[in-house]
């Protein structure tokens, strides 16, 4: 899971505005560390630029709240510069300042998930949206999550709730002039949408590979039929689609029987697209078979006219 797909600069804004609610006065004595605040919340500068904006600003004496924000978006500029060990260091830094730092717990699990270590990076998750029950970068962390677990719909279903949760914050703030409204809610959405695609792919895979086992047009030396090794190869296809066919433990070629070959070079490609799957390898691997299956019928009849 890339720790880059979100965009803290653009979603930090509610948290630092709770945390220059607090501090108003220091914020009204100190107007150039202001501007330099705004530079390290936008989305439109360099994180080379961010990074050295909010060293500055970390040279200053800050409230600890706001000292904790600006380590949290130094450390996604240093995420978006793969620094990834100056970012750990900095959400460190970020949580021992302010516990409460909802998106401090949000990139730290990003940056678990970077790792592979996904139950350390679902509990920070858990723990941002404990924090903040409503914030969009948390859900998006979960979704990335899951759809690096390749969990489709529940990637699906947390991409929708930070669109909607979204939606409701750029409600309440529709008489800003703000070029990204509606930008973040239509970015959730695409990606919904692109989990349900590959939800919707999958299943038509599996269904596939299950008619060539039923068929018994599988190739005779393999381990498994092809619809028992996907499901083997990918965990989380049952528990994607509750209502597919469970493979059954026993089947075996000598249970099965001899397939035929015609179509054993589709069962292989199943067997080689099983870990993992994608929709162009796929699909050429079913052109591959046409191609093999119109040659051949060709060489039959030059042949036989010869």
């Amino acid at each position: 899971m890339g720790s880059g797909r979100s965009d803290l600069p653009k979603r930090i804004g509610a948290h630092l505005g709770a945390a220059v609610g607090a501090i108003g006065i220091w914020i009204l004595a100190a107007g150039s560390a202001m501007a330099q605040l705004r530079d390290c919340a936008s989305n439109q500068v360099s994180p080379q630029a961010v990074i050295s904006d909010c060293s500055d600003l970390l040279s200053k004496d800050l409230p600890s709240k706001l000292r904790s924000v600006v380590y949290t978006l130094r450390a996604q500029a240093y995420l978006r510069n793969n620094e990834t060990a100056k970012a750990r260091l900095d959400l460190e830094q970020a949580l021992t300042l302010d516990a409460s730092n909802a998106d401090a717990h949000v990139f730290r699990g990003r940056i678990f998930a970077s790792k592979g270590e996904y139950q350390r990076a679902n509990s920070e998750i858990d723990r941002a949206l404990a924090l903040s029950p409503n914030s969009p970068i948390a859900f998006e962390a979960r979704a990335d999550l899951e759809a690096d677990r390749k969990r489709y719909p529940r990637a699906a279903r947390a991409y929708e709730q930070a669109a909607r949760l979204e939606d409701a914050r750029e409600s309440e703030a529709a008489q800003r002039a703000d070029g990204n409204l509606g930008k973040y809610a239509e970015a959730m959405r695409q990606k919904a949408q692109e989990m349900q695609d590959q939800q919707t792919f999958q299943r038509h895979w599996a269904d596939y590979l299950l008619s060539l086992q039923k068929q018994n047009h599988w190739r005779p030396n393999w381990s498994e039929p092809p619809y028992n090794l996907y499901v083997r190869n990918h965990p989380e296809f049952l528990e994607n689609n509750p209502d597919a066919e469970v493979p059954v433990a026993s089947l075996s070629r000598h249970a099965v029987g001899a397939p035929t070959s015609k179509l054993s070079a589709a069962g292989h490609a199943g067997e080689q697209l099983a870990l993992p799957p994608t929709a162009p390898l796929a699909y050429a691997a079913l052109a591959l078979l046409a191609i093999v299956i119109a040659t051949d019928a060709w060489l039959t009849a030059r042949t036989r006219q010869c």
